[in-house]
This record gives C-alpha cells, structure tokens and sequence, in this order.
C-alpha cells in the first residue's frame, strides 16, 4: 500500500505541473514562438525525446519539484547550425500575446481543478463530518455505558444560568462543543476535586491537516472567584476523570435524553517541565454523512469549492506572515503526508478533491509577482509595455536567479520542517 501511496503522490504531483506547463506550450505553438523543450523537473535530463522534424524535445529531469518550457528569446544567440527569425521569439510578439502565454499555465491549473471537482462532486459519495453525530466502537467505554451507533447528538449537562461561562470558555477554546460542571477527577489517595470536563469535538479540518477522528478530552476547568472558569493544572496524582456524557436521539424531544457516566483512566506525563495528560480512547468517532449530488447541484457545487479554495488559500498566504501562519505551512512531504491520510480515511473522491485545491493553490501562488515565477514575469511584460521601454536583461536574469534561489531555500526549510513534523 505504501508503493501505491507514493506512486499516486508522484503521478497526481507530476501532473498539476504537466497541466501547467502545457498550458505555456500550447498557447506559445499558437502564436509561432519556437519552443526549445518541454520540461518535467529540473536538473540534468532522464529522459529526452525530440519527434522527427519537431521543434521542441520532451523531456523528463532528476529534480521533479516544477517544470518548464523553454522559449526563443532573441536576445541570445539560437544553438549552432539552427536559424530561427526573430519574429518567432518571446519578446518578437505582441504584449498581449506573451501576457497570454504566462497565465495560460494558471489558467489551466484552474481548468484542472475544476475537472477534478467535477469528478469528486458527481462520479463519488460526499462526505461531511458531524460534530453532532458519532459512530461507538464496540466493546469500547462509550459502548458499555449503554451509547449506541445510532445516536445522533451528544452534548454534557449545563447547569442552569451558566451560559456565559460556556461562551467565555468556547471563545479560547474553538474545539470544545460542552462542558460538564459536575466533572471530577479521582486521585490516588482516593480524594476527588470538582472540575468542568471539557469535552473535544474538533472538526476544523480545513486542509485536512487534522484527521483527528476520536473524541476525547481537552483538560479540566474549575470556577475562580469571579465565577468564570480557568485551566486546572493538576498534580501528577490523577488516576482517572469521570463526567456525564448525554445523548439525545431526537433534538427535538427532550425526553429522548439518556445520561451516561463516563470514567476515564488518565496517565500523566511530563514534557520539558509541563505535565501532559493522555486518555482512555472513549471509542466515540465523529460521524462520517455520505450523500450524492444531483448532475445540476453537482455541477454548480464544483464551481462554489472552486470560489472558496481560492478565497481560503488568498487568506491563507496573507496569514503566512502571521506566527500561527508561518507554523502551519507545509512543504512536499507534508503535502504527501496529508493527501495519503485523506486516501486512508476517506475515498478516491475526496483524494481527489485535494489535488483540485492543490491545483488552485498553485495557479494562485504562480501569479504573485515574485521573482522566478509567472506572476514576476507578468508584472515585468506589463511594465515594457506601459512604457515602451525594455527592462535590460542583466536586471531581470540577476532578479530572476535570486528570486529563484529565495524560493528553493523556502522549499528546502519547509521540508526540514516537514521531516520533524511527520518523520521524527
């Protein structure tokens, strides 16, 4: 399975930026410029193939991280023994026409991601996670205390007039659904303190960076003097945490309620001074929904996770330089990493669907107007044709090679940061 894994990484990878830069080829063919080669990756050459009379080789290379198509630029010199009008180089066409060749490889990355939605919205079930809703494992706690699979909502007991100290409790912590203001904890001696148990039911996978699926706890609170409730640290002596887990099989009766006591063994651990609590599985999973589209929902649905993967992603490079943006950036193995978990987790369809957002995210990062990609060769065709002057090549071949050299240090650093995040 793990031969299988990569090998999808590597050709699902391969390609987005086949798609891409076929894209520049195309529209660069259609308007006469002479096309050198056709490249997947960098670095020294694989593989090479040049048709009889062809202009343009295909060829394949050792660093497989991006792509190129190699164009006549009459500013250098043509190879020995080949003579090529200058009409048919990059610079000899219109503005508009070379500003086309530049964004044909976005404009296909987007094309690509829409014909993968298409394909997940209608040809595959869709899923939706319910924090609401849980599937129980067998034999496990939440089983034996009498929850079973067709349980529908789930929530703790709230005491009466407690509201607020909910609400305040929720806002630093965006993972919790409830609490239970009736919660203890067992210690060693036998003793017992009152705590509010919180209970964990993160959804936010956006990304799917989080495939945490089972339920379980996030930490004991207790009330301060102000009658708001404040994270308990409590000592290494903790044998277990009990609470009261309540489902409801219908939202709407109230007499559906069953209370469940829960008891979980708790094991403490210390890391660097701070003690970190684990627990018992419950055996409780966040609910799994799978439904299918109709042909017409599923078509205008595909072109909605278009619009928003690209809204998110803009947002997301805009938290890049932000610290909690800058810790959640990932690299090549992470992106391995995470389309392998939704393949294991879920199904081809949503394996899918993240290659589609992959395909936005990198049609949208091509057109940042930095330098060594699209957007910075973009930015610089639009300058020379608003002033009718050209940029001297030695400033845009030294802006170009320290651009390019930024972005692979970036790629470097993220995948150092990838190989301790996943790896070690």
């Amino acid at each position: 399975m793990v031969v299988l894994y990569i090998l999808l990484f590597v050709v699902f990878l391969s390609m987005l930026i086949m798609i891409h830069e076929a894209g520049h080829l195309m529209v660069a063919k259609a308007f006469k410029v002479y096309c050198f080669e056709y490249a997947i990756g960098f670095g020294p050459k694989l593989f090479s193939r040049k048709r009889k009379n062809g202009e343009t080789a295909f060829s394949i290379r050792a660093v497989p991280f991006g792509g190129f198509v190699s164009m006549y630029d009459d500013s250098v010199e043509p190879p020995e023994g080949l003579t090529i009008d200058k009409s048919r180089s990059i610079n000899g066409i219109k503005k508009w026409k070379k500003c086309l060749i530049l964004l044909a490889g976005v404009f296909m990355n987007a094309v690509l991601a829409i014909a993968f939605l298409l394909i997940s919205n209608l040809a595959f079930p869709q899923h939706q996670l319910l924090a609401y809703a849980a599937t129980v494992k067998q034999d496990s706690i939440a089983y034996n205390a009498g929850i079973t699979e067709k349980v529908n909502y789930i929530y703790f007991q709230r005491d009466p007039g407690d509201e607020e100290k909910v609400v305040e409790l929720n806002k630093e912590n965006s993972g919790l659904i409830a609490i239970d203001t009736n919660g203890y904890l067992t210690l060693t001696d036998a003793s017992t303190v009152e705590v509010a148990a919180v209970f964990n039911a993160n959804t936010s996978i956006t990304g799917y960076n989080a495939l945490s699926w089972d339920l379980g706890f996030l930490g004991f609170y207790k009330t301060n003097e102000e009658g708001t409730y404040v994270y308990v640290e409590p000592k290494d002596n903790i044998v277990s945490v009990s609470f009261n887990l309540t489902t409801l099989t219908d939202p709407k009766d109230n007499l559906s309620k069953v209370v469940h006591p829960i008891t979980l063994a708790v094991e403490s651990k210390d890391s660097g001074g701070k003690t970190v609590y684990s627990f018992e599985s419950l055996g409780l999973s966040i609910y799994n929904y799978t439904y299918r589209y109709s042909f017409a929902r599923g078509v205008g649905k595909s072109f909605e996770d278009f619009g928003t993967y690209g809204t998110v992603i803009v947002r997301g490079l805009g938290s890049l330089f932000t610290k909690e943006g800058a810790s959640s950036a990932g690299g090549i193995i992470a992106i391995g990493f995470e389309t392998t978990n939704i393949l294991k987790n879920f199904d081809f369809g949503m394996f899918i669907r993240i290659w589609a957002m992959i395909s936005v995210n990198l049609a949208i990062i091509n057109l940042l107007p930095f330098p060594g990609l699209d957007g910075w060769q973009l930015l610089v065709t639009i300058i020379e044709g608003a002033s009718k002057k050209k940029v001297p090549d030695k400033v845009k071949n030294i802006v170009s090679i320290i651009g390019i050299g930024i972005l692979f240090a970036l790629m470097l650093l993220l995948v150092f940061k990838d190989i301790f995040t996943y790896i070690i």
